[in-house]
């Protein structure tokens, strides 16, 4: 936060000491509305007019003028709880003096207040009160500015066509009396809504149309809060350079205007550049005071934005546990809202009707019953309205609209007392960060949307629940679900994975369920158990169904054990690094380099192999910080073996998250520096099912790394769907076959056949060829007859730990 414009600006007090010594203020209500958009040098220029009107004394008018234009001042300054309370302080004196043009403005301002402080229902009413006022008195111009400020109610409801219709239907009012710069501030405006709605590409298009107004620079506010949003909406297009670029302007902007209001969006819209750039841990830092100084602004709506983006972030930096603390935070505070919307909705009828009869008071009371009965009427039908949206938004899911995890704990224990049996099925969609890598998170939302429609109209109202991202539940008691869920579980897998993906390769879909009352008689135990059917990583495409079991929960308490010992075990250093040998297939078989194999000292359970852990290092993303602690003993030992004269290349195997970890190249880059390793000596190995879930940032990776020199391999060879269609597209040097091809030599003739496929495959891509599993001279032989020119397995020796 910058400390040149922290201090509390001077034109309140000075407005203020105007307003009891002025006279004649009213000319600066025409002056005000373009001077406010301004920031703090289009106000110096209001109060500098405002002194040169100063009189020995003043009357009444002229200090409700000078009080208002100061409530005015405080709201566009950022002090939304200061302009609120000043103006519901001012309101009966307004009301009294029976000026209804200056009425109007103050409720519109009090509306916009009231709006960022999260109290939508007072601002609906507020502004509402507001057009019926202007629309009484002909006031088209007061009339406009308050439906345009009612546009902001949709703007934060992510309404993307409402606010515009909003928007069109308030300049219309206006006609050419609309001030000028409105327009930047409906292109700002309209930018943001689409932020709200996670439809970046939108924002960027409104933002930029915002940016070619021929005037945008006269408006600084509006115009800093276009390059602003700008930067947001580059950042969740995946665009580092031009979102810094962007952040930038709008920086230069605010240090020139002093614009204050904007520091906690700059903070926080930072923050989202870092994470583009893979700075995650500064931009936590940004985030974090982005939201202190929410908090002391009382800004409930931008707040829960830094929340969500704060929790985004512990989750890309692996703190799974803060994270999770913080989407709790996030989803408490939004009950809270609904709830407290819910509970001001009768304080906010009381409002209206004494707001009305007030006004109704200054003029002949039996000639304004009707008009007053009108507008209680159409305040009571607004709230009623307000009621049934915010009581149906809060059982909704903003994605996919359809119902979430608040309505399912409401409907489960009604659904379980009206029928004999039910199926209670978990869908959940796996790999959604790394789709989200290759089609942004737009993208993702876009597939989250089309499952939910497909699901619902299969199922129908009722039936189909959201409960978390990615996680659908559904509850059926149809006969055939019940008979055979199995069947029907594979029927709704097929029909998601034929959904388009947005990259060509199938959704990868999980599924589980339980039953009742085979399974349980609580909604919760139902819902816990389907989840945990379904629970488990799932390569790119993949599938799997699985009924709930009691000796899942086992397992999955044994995984939670792994992943807890396993996070020690990094911390106090109980990885080994093993190497098993490479030859050449030859009589003598000398050795031509080593591959590195992790092994696991635990201090109760003994030595472990990976196939104890790696699953659950996958699952939990520790398996990262294994591939890059590897690689750095890999790298060591080459060094110290070239210290002795021997170039030996060390080949590693990475997990397919790793090559798209953030910092996966620089890392790379620093290792081999430091070690002095030529990079040629260096294989980097990903297996033929790894190679199927990489996808935009693990490619980008591979191709990177290969780039650098190092030599790309690719284990497990002829075991997978896709191979040949890879080798052309990307930088492969070696390829291993698999065991299971090379076991069953010499006797198998289909194995033989095979592996002299291979053989020629490569040497036609002029491509390196390793045999692995090779367990008897037997075999050796075979594959040096075949032209195979490297082998490794248990015939020249087993893994063991590092020698020199």
């Amino acid at each position: 936060m910058d400390k040149d414009v922290a201090a509390q600006s001077p034109w309140v007090n000075e407005l203020s000491v105007l307003a009891h010594r002025g006279r004649d203020l009213a000319p600066l209500f025409a002056q005000l509305q373009p001077a406010l958009h301004q920031g703090t040098h289009g106000l110096a220029v209001v109060v500098a007019q405002a002194r040169d009107l100063v009189a020995p004394a003043g009357d009444t008018d002229d200090m409700l003028d000078g009080a208002l234009l100061a409530a005015q001042v405080r709201e566009i300054e950022g002090d939304w709880l200061g302009a609120a309370d000043a103006l519901v302080q001012l309101m009966p004196e307004l009301r009294q003096r029976g000026r209804p043009e200056r009425l109007a403005v103050a409720l519109t301002v009090l509306g916009d207040a009231q709006i960022q402080l999260g109290r939508f229902v007072y601002a609906s009413a507020y502004l509402r009160e507001a057009m019926v006022l202007a629309r009484e008195h002909g006031l088209d111009r007061e009339r406009g500015a308050a439906l345009f400020t009612a546009g902001l109610l949709h703007v934060h409801l992510a309404q993307l066509d409402t606010t515009r219709a909003a928007y069109q239907e308030a300049l219309s009012l206006m006609g050419p009396t609309v001030p000028a710069g409105w327009r930047v501030r409906v292109a700002a405006n309209l930018g943001y809504c689409a932020l709200l709605a996670r439809q970046p590409a939108q924002a960027e298009r409104e933002l930029q149309q915002g940016l070619a107004e021929p005037d945008v620079e006269c408006w600084p506010l509006a115009h800093a809060a276009l390059w602003c949003n700008l930067a947001w909406a580059r950042a969740a297009l995946g665009q580092a350079s031009p979102a810094r670029q962007a952040w930038q302007r709008a920086r230069a902007l605010q240090r020139r205007h002093g614009l204050r209001r904007l520091q906690a969006a700059l903070a926080l819209n930072h923050g989202r550049v870092l994470a583009v750039e893979g700075r995650h841990r500064q931009a936590i830092r940004l985030a974090e005071l982005a939201r202190r100084r929410l908090d002391r602004e009382g800004r409930p709506i931008y707040r829960e934005e830094a929340l969500a983006f704060l929790a985004e972030q512990a989750a890309a930096l692996g703190l799974w546990s803060s994270a999770a603390r913080l989407s709790s935070e996030l989803a408490e505070r939004r009950r809270e809202a609904g709830a407290r919307v819910l509970d001001d909705l009768a304080e906010g009828i009381d409002s209206v009707l004494m707001h009305a009869r007030e006004h109704a008071d200054q003029r002949d009371r039996e000639s304004r019953h009707a008009a007053l009965d009108r507008r209680v009427a159409e305040a009571t039908r607004a709230l009623d309205e307000s009621e049934s949206r915010v009581r149906w938004l809060a059982e909704r899911d903003s994605v996919t609209l359809l119902a979430n995890r608040r309505a399912l704990e409401h409907a489960l224990p009604q659904r379980l007392q009206t029928v004999s049996r039910l199926l209670v099925l978990s869908l959940c969609l796996a790999q959604l960060q790394e789709l989200a890598a290759v089609i942004g998170s737009g993208g993702v939302d876009g597939v989250l949307r089309q499952v939910g429609r497909w699901l619902l109209d299969r199922m129908g109202e009722g039936s189909v629940f959201v409960h978390r991202d990615g996680q659908f539940v559904l509850c059926s008691d149809d006969a055939r679900a019940l008979d055979d869920p199995a069947a029907w579980a594979e029927a709704l897998c097929a029909g998601v994975q034929a959904l388009p993906s947005g990259t060509g390769t199938p959704l990868a879909v999980a599924v589980g369920w339980s039953l009742f009352p085979a399974d349980g008689l609580q909604s919760d135990q139902l819902l816990q158990q389907a989840e945990l059917a379904s629970a488990g990583a799932l390569p790119a495409g993949g599938r799997r169904l699985r009924a709930y079991h009691p000796r899942l929960r086992e397992e999955q308490l044994a995984r939670t054990r792994t992943e807890a010992d396993l996070r020690r075990a990094l911390r106090s250093g109980e990885l080994r690094a093993w190497q098993q040998p490479q030859v050449a297939l030859t009589a003598d078989g000398p050795r031509v380099g080593v591959e590195a194999l992790v092994r696991w000292q635990h201090p109760q359970r003994g030595l472990l192999g990976p196939a104890e852990f790696i699953q659950v290092a996958e699952d939990s993303g520790l398996v990262i910080d294994i591939d890059r602690w590897m690689l750095a003993q890999s790298l060591a030992w080459a060094a110290e073996a070239r210290r002795r004269g021997a170039e030996l290349p060390v080949a590693v195997n990475l997990s397919a998250r790793t090559w798209g970890a953030a910092g996966f190249v620089p890392t790379l880059q620093r290792l081999l520096a430091e070690t002095g390793v030529p990079p040629s000596l260096l294989e980097l190995e990903l297996t033929e099912a790894s190679l199927l879930e990489a996808q935009g940032p693990a490619l980008d990776g591979l191709r990177a790394a290969r780039a650098l020199g190092v030599r790309i391999a690719l284990d497990d060879f002829g075991t997978g769907y896709s191979s040949l269609a890879y080798l052309r597209s990307l930088p492969v040097d070696v390829l291993k076959i698999d065991r299971s091809f090379v076991q069953r030599l010499p006797e198998d003739r289909p194995s033989e056949a095979i592996v002299a496929l291979l053989v020629g495959l490569a040497q036609a891509l002029s491509l390196d060829l390793v045999a692995e599993g090779v367990e008897h001279p037997r075999q050796a032989a075979c594959l040096a007859g075949l032209g195979v020119p490297r082998g490794q397995g248990f015939l020249w020796g087993r893994p063991a730990a590092w020698a020199g």
